[in-house]
């Protein structure tokens, strides 16, 4: 598991994520937040609350960035969307996945949503 160091600034700001989402920015997806998913997936400035089994189905990688779930950033995040306890997936923002790229591909794999 990958392991990040988050700065807490003195002015009280939420912690950032490892995609530099910042707690009180993410919002839930429309199209893809299912009631019985298992997971959230953060990729800036979106949130996802899908089936883990899913992913887990097609790539072994979306585990390689299952944050703790006792992670600062990661508490700050579901508190802000209201759903504690549902571990997060954060998508590197280095990778230059889009919004866009993503719900495509949610789109393939939810194919009937």
């Amino acid at each position: 598991m990958i392991t990040y160091e988050f700065i807490l600034f003195a002015s009280g700001m939420p912690p950032t994520l490892p995609n530099g989402l910042e707690s009180q920015s993410s919002r839930r997806s429309d199209r893809f937040w299912f009631d019985d998913g298992s997971t959230l997936v953060s990729l800036v400035p979106s949130v996802y609350k899908i089936h883990k089994s899913i992913l887990d189905r097609h790539t072994t990688k979306f585990a390689s960035w299952l944050l703790d779930a006792t992670d600062p950033a990661a508490v700050a995040l579901s508190k802000a969307i209201d759903d504690v306890g549902t571990p997060i997936i954060v998508v590197p923002v280095e990778l230059g996945i889009t919004i866009e790229d993503f719900e495509m591909l949610l789109a393939y794999l939810y194919h009937d949503s």
